[in-house]
């Protein structure tokens, strides 16, 4: 706070004033810090929803995965039982080597 301006204050309107003059100050910077509570406030509820977001699609992309390595094992044991039944009932693993 300016002195001169306090002391113009103290002189002109009394004690009063001043501390009116010093409430109205604190109320404006109180306001000034609550609205930036506010948007700090928000952009940790947009950055909580981002991250929701993100864990469910890391959740579709794990059921993904795994039901692609269920299809993969399915085939796998078809084309071996294809094999086994091209070759007779003869190895496959020693004739897939050959």
């Amino acid at each position: 706070m300016d002195l001169t301006l306090a002391t113009e204050l103290g002189t002109q309107m009394g004690t009063a004033a001043l501390l009116g003059w010093m409430w109205m100050s604190e109320r404006r910077a109180s306001a000034r810090r609550e609205r930036l509570l506010e948007e700090a406030h928000a952009r940790v509820l947009e950055q909580c929803a981002s991250a929701r977001e993100v864990a469910r699609a890391l959740d579709a992309t794990a059921v993904a995965v795994d039901r692609n390595a269920r299809a993969v094992d399915r085939l796998d044991r078809g084309v071996g039982a294809l094999l086994a039944r091209m070759l007779g009932g003869r190895d496959q693993r020693a004739e897939a080597a050959d």
